[in-house]
């Protein structure tokens, strides 16, 4: 019994620099705060497009912040943000995933 091996790459990966951006997301509650006590938060990249040096990218970010009023409760609030951004780096490549 013969075995045929064959490696081929289904998708080229190829690393790009670390880069940071802001977003800005304003939850609104009607609770008065006294302390954040934890914020989750959930990124989700809904659009990208690569281009020759430059990655555009959209999306949404989910958030639930749990906090303490100034009365003892403690209680959350969920909410959500648009995001947009461009990363420039000139390994980027059109048609590159």
């Amino acid at each position: 019994m013969a075995f045929e091996n064959n490696k081929f790459d289904v998708v080229k990966k190829k690393k790009l620099k670390k880069m940071d951006f802001s977003v800005d997301c304003n939850i609104t509650t009607t609770a008065e705060i006294d302390k954040v006590l934890c914020v989750k938060h959930n990124v989700n990249i809904e659009n990208n497009e690569v281009l020759n040096g430059e990655i555009n990218y959209s999306g949404t970010i989910d958030v639930v912040v749990i906090f303490s009023t100034i009365d003892g409760r403690i209680e959350s609030q969920k909410g959500n943000c648009n995001f947009t951004s461009k990363f420039e780096d000139e390994m980027a490549r059109a048609g590159d995933v």
